[in-house]
């Protein structure tokens, strides 16, 4: 039989409360430490300046939508749009959303395609015929006439004859806010009807072409049991940008009377347009000459417009993306920009509309000759695009309008954006776009504020004062443990 334990002394339960007491306090102590390291990780970068703008709001206050400057976004590398804050005179963060996007146009435009027959050389097949034809074109890039060596071919609607392959000139009429949806063809079908297949092919130059998509087209007159059949519609790829040139090919000649086309326009606000200087990138052996840019938070432009820097010049370019360093680049799209003086007259290739997602990188990659002056210098182009839009509650009183600021790249923000449906009761899409709009003045940059004093954080003043109660409790508990060795070290009273 095993004998009881024996109870420990006062100083052993001294030396237990001890350690219990100092466990706990260092329990408690690391879980308040462990509070503020998440935030620490976003504030141990933080941003190195804040920008501010003054705001010129309308009269009365309320709702107010604001489109964010170029400047503001660019200036405070680094800090997100969660920093961007509305303040009053006195300094108060202002409720505020973020707009949706610009509410889809259901507006349909329709305009007829300047159209002209491809001339075919006598007795030539036509893989021959472009050896001998000569296109020239004006100073906005569209098609003046065609020139074979031995006549020039008129447009469509003068007399020209059938041919079997047919030059639509785009050049004037893409615009980046629209999207193409198809193309009506119109021609002199034969009295019995008739079924065609046609190819189309895109160019950017009107002289290297490339596939596109076939389709059937029809045009059956009515029979004793059936309707009438007609099919004159090609649907546009929706992957597909509109090119500056479209070449409709038929495996029989068609006399073409008139094509239209039909697009939808997407454009609300009007687009703004940022120069911008592309820095180039040090290429590897062998590699072509590229230029980048890299962008505060994830931008997309609605179109790309290259500034060549000298008369006479031609780049044929390929559209790169990608979120950071270290993926993969994606391609976009492809176009050529030019500058030449043609007829006496300088021109230049107009906008190049963008269909991509939102990026913080951009590449361009040449993908033919580059003039000596541009491989190694920096690339103008101008982006067009649609800026951030902030909708927020203003006060009414005119001494708070007064001094109203934008402000970005705040070390610590105010209170988040609210959602739109909250800020705008009775929210429907797109009515965001109707309010009144304030306009941002000139961006201000400033050095960022200085943290607070380590007293004046919460988090720090609780953390001292934790060690205190620490350092206390140590100094206490020893001094009840020295009392009790002392006493129970003493030799007992005598009888």
């Amino acid at each position: 039989m095993r004998s009881p334990r024996p109870l420990p002394g006062p100083g052993g339960l001294a030396l237990a409360t001890c350690r219990t007491v100092v466990l706990g306090i260092c329990l408690n102590l690391g879980a308040a430490q462990a509070g503020p390291t998440a935030p620490a990780a976003s504030q141990a970068t933080p941003a190195p300046v804040l920008v501010w703008a003054p705001l010129q709001a309308q009269p009365g206050g309320g709702l107010q939508r604001l489109a964010l400057p170029w400047a503001l976004l660019g200036a405070a590398p680094g800090a997100g749009v969660e920093s961007v804050q509305v303040l009053d005179a006195k300094g108060q963060v202002l409720p505020s959303a973020w707009a949706g996007p610009p509410p889809d146009g259901q507006s349909r435009r329709e305009a007829t395609v300047p159209l002209w027959a491809w001339p075919e050389a006598a007795g030539a097949q036509p893989a021959d015929a472009a050896r001998s034809l000569d296109i020239e074109l004006d100073e906005q890039g569209r098609v003046r006439h065609l020139q074979t060596h031995t006549r020039a071919q008129p447009p469509a609607g003068t007399g020209a004859p059938g041919s079997a392959r047919w030059l639509l000139d785009l050049s004037a009429l893409r615009h980046p806010g629209e999207r193409p949806l198809d193309l009506l063809l119109d021609w002199a079908a034969a009295s019995g009807g008739q079924a065609l297949t046609v190819q189309l092919q895109a160019s950017d130059d009107a002289l290297h072409w490339r596939p596109l998509r076939s389709a059937q087209l029809l045009d059956l007159p009515a029979a004793a049991a059936a309707p009438a059949l007609k099919l004159r519609r090609i649907d546009w790829p929706a992957d597909q940008p509109l090119p500056p040139y479209l070449r409709l090919q038929f495996k029989t000649p068609v006399q073409l009377h008139a094509v239209t086309l039909s697009a939808e326009s997407r454009q609300r606000p009007d687009l703004v347009t940022e120069s911008l200087s592309w820095r180039p990138e040090a290429p590897q052996a062998g590699e072509a000459p590229r230029w980048r840019l890299d962008l505060p938070l994830p931008l997309r432009p609605e179109a790309l417009r290259v500034r060549l820097p000298a008369l006479n010049q031609l780049l044929s370019l390929r559209l790169e993306q990608r979120q950071q360093d270290g993926q993969a680049w994606q391609p976009v799209q492809q176009f050529v920009a030019w500058r030449m003086q043609r007829g006496g007259v300088e021109g230049q290739s107009p906008a190049e509309p963008v269909q991509a997602a939102p990026a913080r990188q951009w590449r361009l990659v040449a993908q033919g000759p580059v003039p000596a002056e541009l491989a190694q210098g920096a690339l103008s182009l101008e982006w067009l695009w649609r800026p951030p839009q902030l909708v927020t509650l203003l006060p009414a009183d005119p001494a708070q309008l007064a001094g109203l600021r934008l402000q970005l790249g705040a070390p610590a923000p105010g209170p988040g954006h609210l959602a739109l449906q909250t800020l705008m009761p009775g929210y429907q899409p797109g009515s965001e776009y109707q309010l009144p709009e304030a306009r941002p003045g000139t961006a201000q940059v400033q050095a960022a504020p200085a943290p607070p004093p380590a007293w004046e954080d919460p988090a720090a003043r609780k953390r001292w004062a934790l060690w205190a109660v620490l350092g206390f409790s140590v100094l206490g508990l020893a001094g009840l443990a020295w009392r009790l060795k002392g006493e129970l070290g003493s030799p007992p009273p005598r009888a």
